[in-house]
């Protein structure tokens, strides 16, 4: 999700992407900084947008963290995933926003074949870990409100589940910590996988496919019988089983936790979605229909609203009241 660098010492590994069988649409659909007075107002304000979301991201994290860590009492399931998915925000606020926001501005990467590698690789594991840490939320919530004779929530078991949470990310983020490497442009380096166009519209739709619409579709479907299932013991009472066994102050509790995870649900769909839309568009040559001085900007704007994602995830959790 990253793109260009500066001048490094002359013993960084620099390749030239004339190969035509080389990833050479970045060189097409990724142009220099944007150059019009308008152009450049607009980028110095999402610079402005991209120190408040580093540190309100940064705070709120630290936060979850903090609070979870220091009152044994909040230590439930749930809340466990929690502070896993604030720790996989703080990696995308710490690692990845400041190199993206200054190759976003600048038009070129300027930290070296390493960062280029490790940026973009811790990058891919936290959007994987977050994806995949609010889909065995929704699956937990659903089997807890919906099964309750059948499932027990326990803290050893959501442990168990973010270290397999982790081994796959971890895993599946590989082929970025091997592949991307530095390619001269006309205005710089750019941060990029070393694989064909080929490869790289297979590994976009990949990881469109299996790190945002199936994990969507699985959300979508346990939060709507999530609601079902709430609504149903809010309307029958104590005639419904199920809802006479849990007493009412643990049901609202139940229903505030919902709300919240559907909240935090749908702003990972909606932030995450166009930064996704942006590189299927490169891929495909959709890009070329769009005014080529706004592409920067567009950029811009799809990397904000993913870091904006894990900065406002901890505000959601203080106002719906998770706990």
């Amino acid at each position: 999700m990253d793109h260009k660098n500066m001048l490094v010492n002359a013993t960084t590994v620099v390749v030239n992407i004339t190969d035509n069988s080389s990833t050479d649409y970045y060189d097409d659909y990724w142009p220099e900084p944007p150059r019009s007075l308008v152009a450049v107002i607009f980028s110095w304000l999402f610079v402005i947008l991209f120190i408040v979301v580093f540190v309100i991201g940064l705070g709120g994290n630290i936060l979850v963290c903090f609070a979870v860590w220091r009152n044994p009492r909040m230590r439930s399931a749930t809340n466990i995933f929690l502070v896993n998915l604030a720790v996989a925000d703080l990696l995308v606020v710490l690692i990845c926003l400041p190199p993206t926001a200054a190759e976003d501005f600048f038009g070129f990467w300027h930290l070296g074949l390493e960062m280029c590698k490790i940026a973009k690789y811790v990058q891919k594991v936290s959007v994987f870990v977050s994806v995949l840490t609010l889909t065995a939320i929704s699956i937990e919530r659903w089997m807890a409100i919906c099964q309750p004779f059948m499932f027990r929530q326990t803290t050893v078991r959501a442990r168990r589940i973010i270290g397999v949470v982790w081994l796959i990310s971890l895993s599946c983020a590989v082929p970025d910590l091997v592949g991307m490497t530095l390619h001269a442009m006309p205005h710089g380096l750019m941060c990029q996988p070393s694989w064909s166009h080929e490869a790289e519209e297979l590994h976009i739709l990949l990881i469109f496919v299996f790190f945002y619409l199936v994990p969507l579709v699985i959300m979508t479907f346990t939060y709507v019988r999530v609601a079902l299932c709430l609504w149903r013991s809010g309307s029958m009472g104590d005639n419904d089983e199920a809802a006479a066994s849990v007493p009412r102050a643990q049901m609202q509790l139940r229903r505030k936790k919902a709300k919240m995870l559907i909240v935090v649900v749908l702003l990972f769909a909606v932030c995450y979605l166009p930064l996704y839309l942006f590189f299927i568009f490169m891929v495909t040559g959709l890009l070329e229909y769009l005014p080529r001085e706004a592409l920067p900007l567009l950029a811009m704007l799809a990397h904000w609203l993913c870091y904006f994602n894990s900065s406002v995830n901890p505000v959601i959790y203080n106002f719906m009241s998770c706990e």
